[in-house]
């Protein structure tokens, strides 16, 4: 029974004992003196494999490699140009090299032949087809008869030679991943007798043709074409596959399949359909997957699975059918997969489960319903899964806990997870029967308390609880006495008895950060601790007695806590302690010997606190630490004996201090320092050998100070110096033998400092092997200093000179061998620019921007992949411009003076490869429907800014298909803007900010069910005025960043965010709108979705600090450190201060002036001051006009709430004398007109129910009212049947009083009616847009007593 969790730590353990396994190479082997890592091979025995990413070999180093019985090396981010011959070529008999993440351009001189025993061969993320040559040729694979595994990801390859893999026979694995080919190279793959694993990730494959496999189907096992853009698959194309196991053709753009499409893979295990377009589930096509395991046909637009879609996959195992808009569960669906044991139904639009939807699915033991605004599960429908033993109903509305439904999975559940649902209280003994459940997951719910039976019947099985951020004030004695892992995080507690972790001898892992404890902890914890987090609980002190029986204790977290001093001995005998947070304190002091005895220390982080000094004394031996962070203090001097006993070091952060004299003679003992961060410090000099000597060090930031200058031979020897940051300093010069002792510069940043020159020797090679990148913006440049960089002309890759004061380029010896040159915001002259344009042949990226162009002449840069030239005077860019530049992916010709697209039209027309467009803040007047043609390939557009655009056609972006990020805003003159039809032909959005020239916006407008993959959702325009409820129905991201900016919206409904799933965590920027408050309504709807709604903008609205204000107000003081600032706009007596620091007496309606402003301190509480939504009730409508109805649900009137003040027993009254009324009309009239009385009562009854409802006096539990309503009348879900379409009520001019409703999350009882109601037709379901109060209602007839 603790198998699973045994697994997951035996995972854990593993992982981190690989891990450990790397140690420096001296240490495994003192004859290896190089700076590398190293570990003992576990696939060859009295082997070493070697890892020296990012190291630079010396002559010495390299020898000393000779003899040793080295079989793997890694030389990644060591910006080799070629193979390293030295390192290929010195004797070593290598299985693995791996030489990813380079600079190689080219394979042609045969130097793998000397190490014919080449197993695995890693070149990813290299330039091999970074050249005009449309094909890679390469010979240097002929012959490797041992080689098993070839990577060449990231190469830019568009297609591969014939024959280029002649003598590979024994190849088995090819990555070709994120490379630009357009076909299957099946042709170039004829050397191998037998690849069994082929991988296109991330290419740019279309269509897939019949018997595209042919030559590989003997052998073929697994094939990925995942993200590939794959829209069409003809029948047969997998013809010949008769082996292939696994198939993944996710993330592309498949909207259907043909019926013979999967004809010929007979034999696949798995496949993976998901992130495409399919609307159907593909019952024919997968008819001959009779063998068929695994199958995730997940992220797409599937609206029902029924029991015949599944009845050819009889061996399934494992089916994922989430991120689907399922809106119900057909009966006995899933009957015919009785091997099925996991089934995700995750993200989808169910809200309730009927009985027989799990019948014969005797051997499921995983089952996800998360995500699906379910209302409650019947019990009888988990009694069919008898071998039940995860299940998961995180992010529902479940608020309550059924015993029925619990006990019946009460025999095999193992873990379950209820995860952000509604749930208030867990009756006690509610898993008494549980033997083998191990884990219980119930974070993010309203539990306010925990008793002694609550978890009763777990005592010997329980290892795992989490009821984090919930509402619990106190904690019960647990009786768990094998529970490992215990989270209490984000509660309200306040202190912690000493018996509540009595009976936890086992305890492993406990959470009690995010709680008002200020020192409320018991005296002792159990022992057996080896994670605790007392992180932001107020605590104040760290008594050595709360740590005194810890021994076993590991990592401790108590960040963000007050407080002021470490006292000698607290960590006293700790001696497993391995990682110490003290972050984000107010840590003055630490007293000697306060870290005594810390031998196994790996990471102690105190940044963020008041220390002004720091030395070896607070520990008294030598510790294993090697990440040490000490920025944000206020350290200004070091003790000699700082870091001497931590001779491990390998990261040192002292940025954000006051040093003005860095003593690094301390740190020259630190052999294994890789990186050092002193900025943003007070440093004057960096002196003579200050950074020298130090053999590993790889990063050093300078950045930030006030350095004026570099003394001679300051970096000298410190060989692994790769990466130097001196920006934003105050240098005039450097010496010449600033850089010497340095091997290789991968990045130099000298911008925004004060130079005008560099000293022409300082790059000498006989000083500095290469430099590759240098950054020399910001600074006071008249020229390029050509004579400087000449000397680094064969390895200098990237250079950037923005923003100096050059007009012009005298030569173009630099500029001709740069690929990325960066001269923008410089005063070129004309000719300056026709030399670079002309000349610098081998550019891949130019910026050219604010250089002062107007007139473009031809560019002769046919490699050239980005072109910016925004910021200029361009007014047309003929065809003949851009001719050459046919590999040219980004065009940024934002901030110029292009009027229209006559020529434009034609230049897009030779650009095949064009990704990126930016056509922004130009005088383009119209956007027709040729405007964009020939842009297929396009994938950004960016057209805001337009300010005298008069007419943007719909059909301009019809040639866009494959666009995913959109940016179309501000166009003053423009009086329509048809954003429906814009977007209806852009499925792969993924990014849109775009202005919306309507008063209100809607789901008819957006369409983001068409629009699966949108995450960044900005919405503009001065005309906007009302958000409808219904525009974020389909959202199905796991992150989505909501703009609301410059508009004129004063109000969001409290009902946006309903159809988003409670997984998403939401980003909502509302700057610059007319938001004088927040309703009391959006702010219980944040407060529902548990914090993961982010709220930044606030403070660029008009807020009105008056009485309706406080709801906000105390929405702000819940949150605590976590509220935003807001900025009240008026009244003038407190114009200008913060909403969060007013007191109460200040937010009122009657006052005008204040002689006194009183301010109160914000105090941390995780407890919302606004009444938490209980229900959502689903109620017929009184209608007044039934003319008035909308069906897309995007309308602007307001469903009007009477407000009554009448109570239950009122009511109750009012119903007895309507019946005795009733009942006299009955004996008294005759039947006519009994008949007529009795139609008008029953229509006066049901008219005061539903306004007593309305009233929030008379919201109750369900058991105060009799009777079962119907549950298919609920609505309210982001299901496709109910959302989209609506009914309005116009025109009522009943005041209304904001009622807070949320989804309904109990079963409702309402009282039954006198008379049976009439037959009536098929229910109209309502979703109203931007009600005062948020409800989902049903229509279900024309007849006015039905309404």
């Amino acid at each position: 029974m603790v198998s699973y969790l045994l697994l997951g730590l035996l995972i854990i353990v593993s992982i981190y004992q690989n891990e450990a396994a790397w140690r420096p190479c001296v240490e495994l082997k003192r004859d290896l003196h190089v700076p590398c890592k190293c570990m003992v091979s576990p696939n060859y025995p009295r082997s070493i494999e070697m890892d020296c990413d990012r190291v630079i070999f010396t002559r010495d180093a390299l020898d000393s490699l000779k003899g040793q019985p080295i079989i793997s090396i890694s030389q990644r981010h060591c910006g080799y140009q070629s193979l390293p011959e030295e390192l290929v070529g010195s004797g070593l008999t290598l299985r693995e090299l791996d030489l990813s993440d380079n600079s190689i351009y080219k394979l042609m001189d045969r130097q793998l032949q000397s190490q014919n025993q080449l197993r695995v061969l890693r070149l990813a993320n290299n330039l091999l087809g970074d050249n005009l040559n449309p094909i890679f040729s390469s010979n240097e694979f002929h012959g490797m008869e041992e080689l098993r595994r070839l990577d060449l990801r990231k190469n830019g390859l568009r297609n591969i030679e014939e024959g280029i893999f002649k003598g590979c026979i024994n190849l088995e694995e090819l990555y070709l991943d994120e490379n630009n080919m357009t076909i299957v190279p099946t042709t170039s793959l004829k050397g191998p007798k037998g690849i069994k694993i082929l991988s296109l990730i991330g290419n740019n494959i279309g269509s897939l043709s019949r018997g595209a496999f042919l030559t590989l189907g003997e052998s073929l096992l697994r094939l990925d074409l995942s993200n590939n853009g794959l829209s069409h698959m003809e029948d047969g194309s997998l013809s010949g596959l008769e082996h292939l196991l696994f198939l993944n053709i996710s993330r592309n753009d498949l909207t259907r399949f043909n019926s013979d499409v999967f004809k010929g893979a007979y034999n696949l295990l798995q496949l993976d359909l998901s992130v495409n377009y399919l609307q159907e589930f593909p019952t024919y096509a997968l008819r001959h997957l009779t063998d068929l395991k695994f199958l995730n046909i997940s992220n797409n637009l599937i609206t029902e699975i029924e029991r015949v879609h599944l009845l050819g996959l009889t061996e399934l195992q494992v089916l994922d059918l989430s991120r689907n808009n399922i809106g119900r569960l057909g009966i006995n669906t899933f009957s015919s997969l009785s091997s099925l044991t996991r089934l995700d139904l995750s993200l989808n639009a169910l809200r309730t489960i009927e009985e027989s939807s799990f019948e014969g699915l005797v051997k499921l033991k995983w089952l996800s319903l998360q995500d699906n605004n379910i209302l409650l599960v019947p019990a009888t429908a988990l009694t069919r899964l008898p071998a039940l033993a995860h299940l998961h109903v995180e992010f529902n509305r479940v608020a309550a806990l059924s015993t029925e439904l619990i006990r019946s999975t009460s025999s095999s559940l193992v873990t379950l997870g209820l995860t952000r649902n509604l749930v208030r209280e867990i009756p006690g003994r509610l898993f008494y029967n549980f033997e083998n459940l191990i884990s219980i997951e119930l974070s993010g719910n309203m539990l306010s308390s925990i008793s002694q039976n609550t978890f009763a019947g777990l005592e010997d099985t329980l290892l795992n609880l989490d009821v984090s951020f919930n509402r619990l004030t106190s904690i019960t004695e647990l009786l768990l006495r094998n529970l490992l892992s215990l989270n209490l995080a984000g509660n309200q507690l306040k202190r912690i008895s000493p018996e509540t972790f009595k009976h936890l001898p086992r305890l492993q892992y406990l959470n009690l950060s995010s709680n008002a404890l200020y020192g409320g902890f018991p005296p002792i914890f159990p022992s057996s601790l080896t994670i605790l987090d007392i992180s932001y609980t107020g605590l104040k002190i760290l008594p050595t007695v709360l740590m005194l029986n810890l021994e076993s204790l590991e990592k401790i977290y108590l960040s963000g806590n007050h407080l002021q001093e470490i006292d000698e001995g607290t960590f006293q005998h700790h001696y497993n302690l391995s990682v110490i947070d003290l972050s984000n304190n107010f840590i003055e002091r630490i007293d000697n010997g306060a870290f005594v005895g810390l031998i196994n220390l790996y990471e102690l982080n105190l940044r963020g606190n008041r220390l002004t000094s720091f030395i070896g004394e607070y520990f008294n031996t030598g510790t294993g630490l090697q990440i040490l962070d000490l920025s944000n203090n206020r350290l200004s001097q070091l003790s000699p004996t700082a870091f001497v006993i931590h001779p491990r070091l390998r990261s040192l952060d002292l940025s954000y201090n006051d040093f003005v004299h860095f003593p690094s003679d301390f740190i020259k003992s630190l052999q294994f320092l890789e990186r050092l961060d002193l900025s943003r410090n007070e440093l004057r000099n960096v002196d003579e050998f200050s950074f020298s000597q130090i053999g590993r060090l790889y990063t050093l930031n300078l950045s930030g100070n006030k350095i004026e200058s570099v003394e001679e031979l300051a970096f000298h020897n410190s060989t692994q110096l790769q990466i130097l940051d001196l920006s934003n300093n105050v240098l005039e010069t450097l010496s010449e033998r600033t850089m010497e002792g340095l091997l290789r510069l991968e990045h130099l940043d000298l911008q925004n400092n004060k130079l005008a020159s560099l000293p022409e020797t300082i790059f000498d090679q006989s000083r500095i092997r290469s430099v590759e990148s240098i950054d020399l913006s910001g600074n006071y440049f008249n020229e390029i200093p050509i004579r400087t960089l000449q000397r680094q002309s064969a390895s200098l890759f990237s250079l950037k000179i923005a923003r100096n004061k050059m007009t012009e380029v005298f030569t173009q010896d630099i500029v001709n061998n740069v690929k990325d040159l960066d001269l923008s915001e410089n005063p070129l002259s004309e000719n300056a620019i026709r030399g670079i344009l002309g000349e610098a042949k081998i550019l891949r990226s130019l910026n050219l921007a604010q250089t002062g162009i107007k007139i473009l002449t031809r560019l002769e840069t046919p490699f050239l992949k980005h072109l910016n030239l925004s910021g200029n005077d361009i007014i047309d860019i003929k065809p003949a411009i851009l001719e050459r530049t046919t590999m040219l992916e980004s065009l940024d010709l934002s901030r110029n003076k292009l009027t229209d697209f006559s020529n434009l039209v034609n230049t897009f027309k030779i650009l095949p490869t064009l990704q990126s467009l930016d056509i922004s803040n130009n005088d383009v007047k119209a956007i027709n429907e040729s405007s964009f043609d020939g842009l297929s390939t396009l994938r950004s557009l960016k057209i805001a800014d337009l300010p005298n655009c008069t007419r943007i056609e719909k059909n301009a972006f019809k040639h866009l298909g494959k666009l995913r990020s959109l940016y179309a805003y501000n166009y003053p003159k423009l009086g329509y803007f048809d954003v429906q039809g814009i977007l209806k032909g852009m499925p792969n959005l993924e990014t849109l900010d775009i202005e919306i020239k309507d008063s209100s916006v809607g789901n008819e407008q957006l369409s983001i069910r068409t629009h699966p993959r949108l995450r960044l959702l900005t919405l503009r325009g001065e005309r906007l005025r009302t958000v409808l409820s219904s525009s974020l129905v389909g959202v199905r991201v796991p992150s989505l960043s909501l703009g609301l900016k410059n508009t004129s919206v004063d109000t969001i409904p409290a009902a946006l965010f309903f159809p988003v799933p409670r997984s998403t965590v939401v980003s909502l920027d509302i700057t610059g709108n007319k938001f004088t408050t927040l309703p009391v309504q959006l702010l219980a709807a944040l407060d529902e979705r548990s914090g993961s709604v982010k709220l930044t903008g606030l403070d660029s609205n008009p807020i009105n600090c008056n009485c309706e204000t406080k709801h906000l107000w105390r929405w702000l003081k819940g949150l605590g450190n976590r509220a935003p600032n807001v900025i009240c706009a008026t009244p003038d007596y407190v114009s200008g201060m913060l909403l969060n620091n007013l007191t109460e007496e200040y937010l009122t309606c009657d006052r005008t002036t204040l002689s006194r402003y009183q301010t109160t301190e914000m105090t941390p509480s995780s407890r919302s001051t606004t009444a938490e939504p209980e229900i959502i009730w689903t109620v017929q409508p009184t209608t007044q006009n039934n003319r008035n109805k909308n069906y897309n649900g995007d309308h602007t009137s307001s469903v009007s709430v009477g407000n009554v003040s009448s109570t239950d027993d009122t009511l109750i009254i009012g119903i007895v004398g309507g019946v005795v009324a009733f009942i006299a009309i009955i004996v008294i009239v005759i039947c006519i007109c009994r008949l007529k009385w009795s139609t008008q009562m029953n229509e006066a009854r049901m008219t005061a129910v539903a306004s007593s409802i309305h009233e929030a006096s008379m919201i109750r539990p369900a058991s105060a009212y009799s009777g079962k309503i119907n549950h298919d009348v609920y609505v309210g879900s982001y299901n496709g049947s109910t959302l989209g379409r609506g009914n309005g009520v116009h025109g009522s001019s009943v005041p209304t009083t904001p009622v807070q409703m949320m989804p309904y999350v109990q079963p409702v009882h309402v009282m039954h009616p006198f008379a049976p109601p009439p037959q009536v037709s098929q229910p109209l379901y309502g979703y109203y847009d931007n009600p005062p109060v948020p409800m989902y209602v049903t229509c279900p007839s024309e007849n006015k007593f039905d309404r």
